[in-house]
This record gives structure tokens, C-alpha cells and sequence, in this order.
């Protein structure tokens, strides 16, 4: 009966490359090793552990890795893949392939710059986060970074925007 509860639990948390996030951020790191990611940096912060690998994901070769497991969340709840540069098709069929696994996703436009677009695919096990800048006159490509949220980070995030929003009506 235990092990039922363990991995029922388990089975809640948004999974990066087959692997469950909301664990140990070293268990997590040792696993993305073994599928051939290379550990360059670990530390803490105030307020969280993280982890930087670098190693190829999906189609993308020679990308880096940030990890995250702030202590607020009990455990690892954020990786971006980033150096990622790619051409439109290639970025269409990123998306295409996270709509197949996760579903629709919505659209913002110009998030951080002119030009620029983050597509958001809400699961109930966290969300997937798919942000590209704007496409170079000169080569045709764009800048991508994924994020994948996992669930308590995200619960955690609404949380803290909605103590903000509150302090904004006390005008």
C-alpha cells in the first residue's frame, strides 16, 4: 500500500525527459546524467538549490540546462532548456510535437520584446512554457527557451500574484 501512495504521488509531478521533477534536485540531475546530459555547476541560493548541465534535447544539440528547486517548493519545480537557435520549421514542428504530448497550447506576443512570442501549454501536473524571440532578418532563425513548471511552483506563483493584485486594491 505504501509504494501505491509513493507512486501516485510521484505520478502528479510534470515529467522532464521521462524523468518525475518535485524530488531531490541531485536525484533529478543524476538521472538527466544518465541520459547523457553533463553536470557543469551546482549551488545554493537564499532561497534555492540549482544545477546547470548542458547536452543535447530532442532536436537540439548542445543546449543548456538550468534546475531549480527552490525550498519554498519542497523540490525540483523548474528547468529551462536555453542556446537554443533554430529556423521556423523547426520551430513549428517543436510546437506541433508539444501539442501532440500536452495539448493545445495559447499564444502571448511580445512578452519581453517587439516580436517576440511564449506559447503556454496548462496541465494539471505543471506548465510547459515555449518562449522564441523575434526572427532574424539576416539568418531566418530566432532565440527559443523552454520551461517546464512543475506543479507546486506553479501553485506557489498564483499565490504570489494574487497577495499582489490584493496589495493593489488597497488604493
Amino acid at each position: 500500500m505504501l509504494v501505491l501512495v509513493s507512486i501516485t504521488a510521484k505520478a502528479q509531478h510534470l515529467q522532464f525527459m521521462g524523468v518525475s521533477m518535485g524530488g531531490d534536485i541531485h536525484t533529478f540531475a543524476q538521472s538527466l546524467t544518465s541520459k547523457g546530459m553533463t553536470k557543469l555547476y551546482s549551488g545554493t541560493h537564499p532561497d534555492e538549490e540549482w544545477v546547470t548541465m548542458s547536452g543535447d534535447f530532442w532536436m537540439f544539440d548542445n543546449v543548456d540546462l538550468v534546475i531549480q528547486a527552490p525550498y519554498a517548493d519542497n523540490g525540483t519545480t523548474f528547468v529551462e532548456v536555453s542556446s537554443i537557435r533554430t529556423n521556423k520549421s523547426a520551430y513549428a514542428n517543436l510546437l506541433a510535437s508539444l501539442d501532440k504530448k500536452y495539448g493545445k497550447h495559447i499564444v502571448k506576443a511580445n512578452v519581453r520584446y517587439s516580436g517576440d512570442q511564449k506559447c503556454i501549454w496548462q496541465t494539471a501536473k505543471g506548465n510547459v512554457e515555449v518562449w522564441r524571440s523575434q526572427y532574424s532578418t539576416e539568418d531566418s532563425k530566432c532565440n527559443v527557451e523552454i520551461d517546464y513548471l512543475d506543479y507546486p511552483r506553479i501553485r506557489r506563483e498564483k499565490s504570489s500574484n494574487n497577495a499582489k493584485v490584493a496589495r493593489a486594491n488597497d488604493l
